[in-house]
C-alpha cells in the first residue's frame, strides 16, 4: 500500500507525537510503523491496518521481519525494541506487541504512528560476543576463586588478630596489675623514707645539741663589751654606724644556739654606695675574759660565714680571767655594683680543740645607690 502524503512528515517529527488513547483507536485505522537502526540515522516506514495489528500480533512482527530483511540483510540474529511515553526501550516479541501498541504515538497532525528500533548480530559477531562471554565468565569463575582464597586469608587473619587482642587484653590487665603494685609499694616506700628523714632531722637536732652543750667550756669564756671605728668613711660615698654597735644575742638565738656561742655582737654596720671602690674600714673590738681560765694559746678569731672582708683569721693572746684583750679588725668592703646587703660573721674559738669561746662578731655591710648630685 502506499503511505499517504503527510506519513513522512510526521515520522520525521516523533517527539510531537501524543499517546493514542484505547477508545480513540478507531477499528480501520492506518499504524505507521517508523524503523530505525543504531547503525545508520536513516528510517523506514511501513503501514499496517491498527485493527489487525490488535486482533494479531504475527501480523505486526511480520512486518518487523520484512523491515529487518531490507535494512540490515546480513543480520543472522534480530532483535526490535519499542519505545514507551518517557523514551524507555523495551523489547518487541509477539507476547509484549499489545503492550507496545499501548504507546502508539499520535502525531498533531497524521495517524498513529510506533516507533521501533532494529538490532542485528551476524555470525562473527555472535562468534566474538560468545568467545567474550566465555573469556568473561572464566574471568568471574578466577575471580570467584580468588574471593574465596582471600576471604579463607582473611577469616585467617581476623582469628589471628582476635588472638592477639585477646593476648594484648591479657598483657594490659597484667600489667595494669603490676602497676598499681609497683604504686603501692613506692607510696609505702615514700612513706617510711617521708619517716626516716624526720627521724634523721630529729636525731640530727639532738646531736647538734649535744655537740653545742659539750661544746661550751664554762671554765673558758669570753664577752664582747663594746666595738668602736678607728678609720671609717676614708672614702668618699661610704659611712658608718656607730649606732648599730651594740649585742644583738636575741636577733640571733637560733645561730648561737647552733654553734653552741653565748653572745652575738653586731661590731660595726657600713653604708656604701654601688660601684664604689673597695675601702678599709677598722674597728676596736674590747673582748672580756669572764672564764675561770686563761685562754688557751691556740685561741684564735676564725672566719664563720659572709664575706671575710680579707679578715679569714685573728690570732688571740692568752688573757688570764677578768682581763680584757682589744682586737683590731681590719676589714676591707668589696666594690659592688647593685645594691644589696650582706651579713659577716667570725668567731672565737679555740682552734686546737674547736670549742667556742663564747662570741660571734657580726660586721653588716649595704650598698645603696647613688645619690644624684643638684646644681
Amino acid at each position: 500500500r502506499a503511505p499517504p502524503p503527510h506519513q513522512s512528515e510526521l515520522a520525521a517529527r516523533p517527539s510531537a507525537a501524543k499517546p493514542l488513547p484505547a477508545a480513540a483507536a478507531a477499528p480501520m485505522a492506518l499504524l505507521t510503523l517508523r524503523f530505525s537502526t543504531s547503525m545508520s540515522a536513516a528510517a523506514t516506514e511501513r503501514y499496517m491496518e491498527l485493527r489487525d495489528a490488535h486482533v494479531n500480533p504475527h501480523f505486526l512482527m511480520r512486518q518487523v521481519e520484512y523491515a529487518v530483511a531490507e535494512m540490515l540483510p546480513d543480520s543472522t540474529r534480530m532483535q526490535a525494541h519499542y519505545f514507551d511515553n518517557a523514551g524507555t526501550l523495551f523489547e518487541l516479541r509477539d507476547d509484549t506487541v499489545k503492550q507496545a501498541l499501548g504507546h502508539v504515538q499520535v502525531p498533531p497532525t497524521g495517524g498513529p504512528t510506533l516507533n521501533i528500533l532494529l538490532a542485528a548480530c551476524s555470525a562473527d559477531t555472535i562468534r566474538g560476543l560468545r568467545a567474550k562471554l566465555c573469556q568473561e565468565m572464566e574471568l568471574r569463575s578466577k575471580f570467584q576463586e580468588e574471593a574465596h582464597s582471600k576471604s579463607t586469608e582473611v577469616a585467617l587473619f581476623h582469628d589471628i588478630i582476635s588472638g592477639l587482642r585477646a593476648e594484648l587484653r591479657e598483657e594490659q590487665r597484667a600489667s595494669q596489675y603490676l602497676v598499681d603494685f609497683l604504686r603501692q609499694d613506692l607510696s609505702l616506700k615514700e612513706a617510711a623514707l617521708d619517716q626516716a628523714r624526720a627521724d634523721l632531722d630529729r636525731a640530727a637536732k639532738t646531736l647538734e645539741l649535744e655537740r653545742s652543750a659539750q661544746a661550751r667550756d664554762p671554765n673558758m669564756s669570753a664577752k664582747v663589751l663594746r666595738s668602736e671605728p678607728e678609720m671609717a668613711g676614708v672614702e668618699v660615698g661610704c659611712s658608718d654606724d656607730p649606732a648599730a654597735c651594740r649585742d644583738v644575742s636575741s636577733e640571733f638565738r637560733a645561730e648561737l644556739e647552733r654553734l653552741g656561742c653565748q653572745q652575738a655582737f653586731r661590731v660595726g654596720r657600713a653604708k656604701v654606695e654601688a660601684n664604689q671602690d673597695p675601702f678599709p674600714i677598722v674597728y676596736a673590738v674590747t673582748v672580756e675574759n669572764q672564764g675561770q681560765t686563761s685562754w688557751p694559746p691556740t685561741s684564735m678569731l676564725v672566719h664563720e660565714s659572709g664575706d671575710s672582708l680579707g679578715l679569714p683569721l685573728v690570732e688571740l693572746m692568752p688573757v688570764a680571767p677578768g682581763g680584757c684583750a682589744n682586737i683590731a679588725l681590719e676589714l676591707l668592703v668589696p666594690k659592688k655594683s647593685e645594691v644589696g646587703s650582706s651579713i659577716s660573721t667570725w668567731v672565737m674559738r679555740d682552734v686546737a680543740t674547736g670549742r667556742p669561746l663564747g662570741p660571734i662578731l657580726i660586721f653588716d655591710a649595704e650598698w645603696v645607690e647613688s645619690p644624684v648630685l643638684e646644681g
